[in-house]
C-alpha cells in the first residue's frame, strides 16, 4: 500500500482480497473515504486608522476581520502585534516610533492542514507635533496700553503628519491660523501658539496632539506710576 497526498475533493482507498484458488471469487471491496478541503486561506481586515502615517501614541487596531475559508477541524484567526507572539486576541495598542504592524493568519487543527499565509498591516509612526516657537514683538516685558503686540520668526519645530498648520490664540481667544497684531489692553496680554496636524484639513491625524498654550508670550502693560 502506497500512502499518497490528498487532493481537493473526495479521496479513497479501496481494499479487497484476491485468492487464486480454484473457484475463488474476489472478496467484497471495503472503501475508506476522505474529503479534502483547501488549506486555510489568509484572512483579511481593514486597518484602523486606515492611513499610512500616524503619530506616536495613536491607537492601532483592525476592523472587519474576514475569514476567507479553507481548512478543517477547529479553526481560529491569530494575530501578532509588532512581531510578537501569535494569539487569538486582537489587542489595540499604542503606536511606537517607526514601523508598527499587525499580522493575521488562520490556524486549523484538522489533519494535514497547514497554517494560512500571513497578511500584515503596517503603519509608520512619527513624533507628535513639536511646540512652535517665536520672538515677541516688541521683545520686552512691559509695554503701554495700546502698544501693538505680535510675534516674529515663528518656527515650526517639526513632528506630526498629515497637513500641519501653526495656530494662534490672542489673549485666550479662539484658535486661528492667522497671527493678528493687536493693541495691548490693561493687564496681562498673551499670544499662544501651537502646532496642529490634520488629515486633508478635516480632522487631527490619528494620534496627533495639540500643543495648547506652549511658551505663552506675556506682555504686561507698564504701570502708570512709571509713566509720570
Amino acid at each position: 500500500m502506497t500512502p499518497f497526498a490528498a487532493v481537493s475533493g473526495t479521496n479513497t482507498i479501496a481494499i479487497r482480497k484476491n485468492c487464486n484458488g480454484s473457484g475463488c471469487d474476489l472478496s467484497l471491496v471495503t472503501t475508506y473515504t476522505w474529503t479534502a478541503v483547501a488549506d486555510p486561506v489568509a484572512p483579511t481586515a481593514t486597518k484602523s486608522p486606515n492611513v499610512t502615517d500616524v503619530c506616536v501614541g495613536a491607537t492601532l487596531s483592525l476592523t472587519g476581520v474576514t475569514d476567507n475559508g479553507g481548512g478543517t477541524g477547529t479553526c481560529v484567526i491569530e494575530y501578532s502585534h509588532n512581531g510578537g507572539t501569535w494569539t487569538t486576541t486582537l489587542t489595540p495598542f499604542a503606536a511606537v516610533s517607526g514601523t508598527n504592524t499587525i499580522a493575521i493568519r488562520k490556524n486549523c487543527n484538522g489533519s494535514g492542514c497547514d497554517l494560512s499565509p500571513v497578511t500584515t498591516y503596517t503603519w509608520n509612526a512619527v513624533a507628535d507635533p513639536a511646540a512652535p516657537t517665536a520672538t515677541k514683538s516688541p521683545n520686552v516685558t512691559d509695554v503701554c496700553v495700546g502698544a501693538t503686540l505680535s510675534l516674529t520668526g515663528v518656527t515650526d519645530n517639526g513632528g506630526g503628519t498629515g497637513t500641519c498648520v501653526i495656530e494662534y490664540s490672542h489673549n485666550g481667544g479662539t484658535w486661528t491660523t492667522t497671527l493678528t497684531p493687536f493693541a495691548a489692553v490693561s493687564g496681562t496680554n498673551t499670544i499662544a501658539i501651537r502646532g496642529n496636524c490634520k488629515r486633508l484639513g478635516l480632522r487631527p491625524v490619528a494620534g496627533d496632539d495639540l500643543h495648547g498654550m506652549p511658551w505663552p508670550i506675556l506682555l504686561p502693560r507698564q504701570p502708570p506710576s512709571l509713566l509720570m
